[in-house]
């Protein structure tokens, strides 16, 4: 039987690196309603790709290391 921390490990894990769920540009952050969003878009610019973890369910997540080691990675 999978667990949900197997699942985490092997499905989710495989389709949070493929397909970057819940990505959200900078102008949707900035042009938004999310005052919150928008705020901490403001640090960034259009370089940056954004994923809303605030209410998170299982297969929600983001690839760290993605772009490579020395890709910045910043939380609110």
């Amino acid at each position: 039987m999978e667990s949900e921390i197997g699942e985490v490990w092997g499905r989710f894990s495989d389709q949070i690196w493929a397909d970057i769920p819940g990505v959200v540009s900078f102008s949707h952050c900035i042009n938004g309603a999310d005052e919150e969003l928008k705020w901490f878009a403001e640090s960034g610019d259009e370089s940056w790709q954004f994923i809303d973890l605030r209410q998170p369910v299982l297969g929600d997540g983001f690839s760290r290391g993605r772009n490579g080691p020395k890709t910045a990675i910043q939380r609110l």
